[in-house]
């Protein structure tokens, strides 16, 4: 039997005047196209009612309380659907009261608030953290080895300065006996006068010195 259309209208006045919200809680199951028309595939539901004057702690509790969540199941997050037009639906996240209190001011918008209960990834909290490598650290004691943590960055810069590698080693030939080349030691002529500055006497070759015996002034000097 259809209702007539002033019934169905006081029945909206009554809703407006309440201060009870209806619940619809989705559970235990995978939400879908959050975007355009979410869907809760398996899983359970429940209905309630809930004051609208709650806080978002006090609305979590409830959902908690009234689904029966096990005390391992502590990170969840509570999705609600929101119609935007007659062919529009999405999912907003109610993490605040602040978006708690703009889906209870819209509930008219449907007959009740879907609230849609999403189990947190375990991976999520470890993404804001660096991984550190483990690197055995020798301890000169009778002490067991100690192990540190140490980041990428400072396992790179690990190698000490001024130690060569292992790689720069030479390789000798095996029946080949490497020597060493003696240096021979450099000797400077001292000018003598300063005609021999310019001509690149020295006390020997300067025929204006006293120095000079006769069996040196003898010598044959080869000129090329």
């Amino acid at each position: 039997m259809q209702l007539p259309l002033t019934y169905l209208f006081v029945a909206a006045i009554v809703m407006m005047g309440s201060l009870n919200v209806p619940i619809i809680c989705c559970y235990n199951g995978k939400l879908i196209d959050e975007d355009k028309n979410p869907r809760y595939i398996g899983g359970d539901t429940k209905v309630g009612v809930v004051s609208n004057t709650i806080g978002f702690i006090g609305f979590k509790e409830w959902i908690r309380d009234m689904v029966k969540l096990s005390t391992d199941q502590i990170g969840f997050e509570i999705k609600c659907r929101y119609r935007i037009d007659d062919h529009t639906l999405i999912a907003i996240k109610v993490d605040n009261d602040h978006s708690l209190k703009f889906v209870f001011d819209h509930s008219l918008c449907c007959n009740a608030i879907v609230a849609y209960v999403v189990n947190r990834s375990p991976t999520e909290s470890n993404t804001m953290h660096p991984r550190l490598s483990e690197e055995p650290v020798e301890v000169m004691s009778d002490c067991p080895i100690a192990t540190v943590e140490k980041t990428s960055q400072e396992v790179k810069l690990k190698r000490r300065v001024g130690r060569p590698s292992k790689n720069n080693k030479v390789q000798k030939r095996a029946g080949h006996r490497q020597k060493g080349v003696r240096r021979q030691p450099r000797f400077k002529a001292f000018p003598h006068c300063s005609n021999c500055r310019e001509l690149g006497h020295n006390r020997r070759s300067c025929p204006s010195t006293s120095y000079n015996s006769e069996s040196e002034q003898n010598v044959k000097i080869e000129t090329p």
